[in-house]
């Protein structure tokens, strides 16, 4: 007799496909992170320089308005690498439950003005879908994105949906294979548009990539909205078709409802003259911290890796604050900072780095820290607050 087997592969095809595709993406945001870290750090310099020489020329003078160029450019520079760092997966976020209804609602407005009178915006917000882990400001990125993204696909107007609901565990296995077992808030962004085909599709999700005409974008919105979803450990994904619009799907884990709590503001008077160590392996950025320590009146001395930070602090009787880079030359400021705590007993430490604090500081991620670039006055603001507490 002949036995004859027919099995399906699809399932077992499209899963494939997408490993491969996120594997690549996973390669381009590396990069992206990567280059954005390097820029990160030069951009600090111009600015944190950029901002004390601004302190020293007074109003009215032409070179004030020259400065104030240069630091608007630095300032838009800064925003091209936090969306890299997004494509990487490698901003600093702080992620909480948030209610994802209630953030629609407060930017309907906003995105009112965004969409224009030539699209119409209906939203579907059940009362049932509760919170969603993620960090507020980037929730409001991934619905602005994804709306600006919707309304270039209708030039000449249509009609766009934004709808939420509560997903469960088995059903969020079933839409997205891979997610970790757990329920879901769905957002869901659905347009009239142009639509997409099968290779656009595709790559829609790739830094640089755009189907926008020379000078319209960036090709970096929705590689950064991929990046913010990846970062929350969620999931987004695309379904399209040429002339029947596009719906884009994000899947992020669900939270309890945060409980009331008071805030209590802490007093931000310091002792002057404590003495401050700075562990920086790049130069630039070591004149630059120290500079605007020194200036606001602290003690400051520098070194510029972790034996030379180990010297350096066995010279200093009374040791305030310890200031480090995370990632340096020869070992990273956690294991400095573990030595040095070996020696001395426990330290006030900040760390500062240009990629992500959860990414880096581990089991430490919940100690003290200040994301690069940052402007004298929120470097001071944030020493302060260490050596207020």
């Amino acid at each position: 007799g002949v036995v004859i087997t027919i099995r399906d592969l699809t399932r077992e095809q499209n899963l494939q496909e997408q490993l491969t595709r996120a594997q690549r993406l996973d390669s381009i945001g590396r990069l992206a992170g990567g280059v954005a870290h390097d820029f990160n750090n030069m951009l600090g310099v111009i600015m944190g320089f950029g901002e004390l020489l601004g302190m020293s020329i007074r109003e009215g003078k032409p070179s004030l308005d020259d400065l104030d160029e240069i630091m608007r450019a630095a300032s838009m520079a800064r925003d091209v690498t936090q969306k890299l760092l997004a494509v990487g997966r490698r901003q600093n976020t702080s992620p909480r439950p948030v209610d994802v209804n209630v953030s629609i609602n407060g930017n309907a407005v906003l995105l009112a003005k965004v969409l224009g009178s030539g699209v119409q915006m209906q939203l579907v917000l059940p009362d049932d879908v509760g919170h969603a882990r993620v960090d507020p400001s980037q929730l409001d990125q991934i619905i602005l994105n994804l709306a600006t993204n919707a309304r270039d696909a209708m030039p000449d107007g249509g009609h766009l949906v934004i709808e939420t609901r509560r997903v469960a565990a088995e059903e969020a296995v079933a839409l997205s294979p891979g997610l970790p077992m757990g329920s879901y808030v769905q957002l869901t962004i659905r347009d009239t548009g142009e639509g997409m085909d099968e290779e656009t599709t595709r790559h829609i999700f790739e830094p640089f990539y755009t189907t926008k005409e020379h000078g319209r974008g960036t090709g970096l919105g929705l590689a950064s909205v991929y990046g913010i979803v990846e970062q929350a450990r969620g999931r987004i994904w695309v379904e399209s078709e040429v002339g029947e619009g596009a719906s884009f799907y994000v899947l992020l884990p669900t939270a309890e409802s945060p409980e009331a709590a008071s805030r209590q503001d802490r007093p931000a008077a310091f002792p002057a003259a404590r003495q401050v160590l700075i562990v920086e392996d790049e130069e630039p950025i070591r004149r630059l911290t120290a500079r605007i320590l020194t200036d606001s009146g602290y003690g400051v001395r520098t070194a510029k890796n972790l034996e030379e930070g180990l010297a350096m602090a066995r010279e200093i009787d009374v040791l305030d604050l310890v200031v480090t880079d995370v990632v340096m030359p020869g070992g990273s400021g956690v294991q400095f900072i573990e030595l040095l705590t070996a020696e001395r007993g426990d330290l006030e430490v900040l760390f500062m780095s240009g990629y992500a604090k959860a990414d880096l500081l581990g089991d430490n991620a919940g100690r003290n820290f200040i994301a690069k670039p940052f402007t004298p006055a929120a470097f001071v603001a944030k020493v302060r607050e260490i050596l207020a507490s």
